[in-house]
């Protein structure tokens, strides 16, 4: 048991030092843009295909569906904007 408090105290130290806040500040960014992706973005970009389209989720149309909602979610809005 005393090799894994060990390892909880250099872990502890490490997230702790001020030294890393910076690359922890970066790591929680991307992990929140993630998050933020997965449950907002993707299933909205989903919608958003489906309806206007009056298509279906037929597995003739899933791998459209599919692609159309990824770069949906990941970069249209970044589209948008350009103009």
């Amino acid at each position: 048991m005393s090799q894994l408090q060990a390892l909880q105290t250099t872990i502890e130290n490490i997230i702790l030092n001020p030294r890393y806040a910076d690359l922890f500040a970066i790591v929680k960014g991307a992990r929140n843009g993630l998050v933020y992706g997965a449950r907002v973005r993707f299933p909205h970009a989903l919608v958003y295909v489906l309806c206007p389209s009056n298509s279906s989720l037929t597995p003739s149309n899933i791998p459209t569906n599919a692609s159309i909602t990824v770069w949906y979610s990941s970069s249209a809005p970044e589209a948008y904007r350009k103009k």
